[in-house]
């Protein structure tokens, strides 16, 4: 598999036992494209993912490289753009310069420098969806996300399918026709299960 060097410079922060985790993991990824093994399932997908046809930009707000790492790679097939931000502050930046406007904002809260509560806080109100992709499984804080603006609140799961077909649902449900069907999983969020029960 290759790698750009932001790829390397994040797996480079990455301990040992992360790396090997993400790696065997991503190994999984190619059979998700084509469970039958069509490979040319896989190579149509792939040819979607030239830059001359991608079609919407999403805002990754995550400093966690492994997430970064295996949300690049879920991704990467789709005709979509990713900007990657480290911290709060640099999502800020992003959002503030109008020529790299995404169509949906992944937002984790746990931040260096600008927490995810302090980017919804700032900016609001918000121009484009904001999903708020947490580890957490605090409800206060859920609940404050959303109150701040955020449009969803997803927890982000431990199993690798879990965390995909996570991603692979809100990008169904906000960028609607950018996932191959035979790919959208229905992933509810955490505040669609909240209103069920």
């Amino acid at each position: 598999m290759g790698t750009s060097s932001n790829d390397s410079a994040a797996l480079g922060s990455v301990d040992a036992a992360d790396a090997v985790d993400v790696v065997g993991r991503l190994s999984l990824i190619e059979n998700r494209w084509a469970p039958d093994g069509d490979s040319d399932a896989i190579a149509a997908y792939r040819d979607r993912a030239d830059p001359q046809k991608q079609s919407a930009a999403i805002l990754l707000v995550e400093d966690s490289p492994a997430d970064v790492l295996l949300i690049r790679e879920t991704l990467k097939a789709l005709p979509i753009r990713l900007i990657v931000a480290r911290d709060g502050e640099e999502a800020l930046g992003v959002l503030g310069d109008e020529s790299r406007r995404p169509d949906l904002i992944i937002l984790d809260l746990n931040l260096p420098k600008l927490d995810g509560f302090g980017v919804l806080e700032q900016y609001r109100p918000a121009k484009v969806p904001i999903v708020v992709f947490s580890s957490t499984r605090n409800t206060e804080e859920a609940e404050r996300a959303l109150s701040l603006g955020a449009r969803d609140f997803v927890h982000k799961p431990v199993e690798f399918r879990d965390f995909v077909g996570a991603v692979e649902g809100m990008i169904a449900r906000f960028l609607p026709g950018i996932v191959p069907v035979t790919r959208a999983h229905k992933a509810k969020s955490d505040s669609e299960l909240r209103l069920e029960s």
